[in-house]
């Protein structure tokens, strides 16, 4: 905005410069307007970047707002999957085979009565 108004008075400054002047279309003249005409410009094209910027935050927003949906959905169903309480268990008995016993240490454990 600070751009705009010091673009508006550059431009009005030298129109006025022209008019009121001694020559109308002297170099002096002509190398102000061009160079409001230059920062007018510069001003529109930073206008245009901010509302395109502006467009692209608000698709990229909209983007992660799907992508965050999606991914509640995929941890919910993940953790229905793996609930233990889901989960069913089997018993399965196995007797020990004489070649998986193992003696280490042999103790003599007593209790007084």
């Amino acid at each position: 905005s600070e751009q705009k108004l010091s673009t508006a008075l550059s431009v009005g400054a030298s129109i006025l410069g022209a008019f009121f002047g001694r020559k109308v279309a002297s170099s002096a003249n002509v190398g102000r307007v061009a160079t409001a005409a230059r920062s007018a410009g510069r001003i529109s094209r930073e206008s245009q970047d901010v509302d395109q910027a502006a467009g692209s935050l608000e698709t990229v927003q909209q983007r992660f707002a799907d992508l965050q949906a999606e991914l509640e959905t995929e941890i919910a169903k993940v953790q229905a999957e793996l609930d233990p309480v889901a989960i069913a268990l089997v018993s399965i008995e196995v007797k020990p085979r004489k070649t998986d016993t193992v003696v280490s240490e042999v103790a003599l454990v007593w209790q007084a009565v």
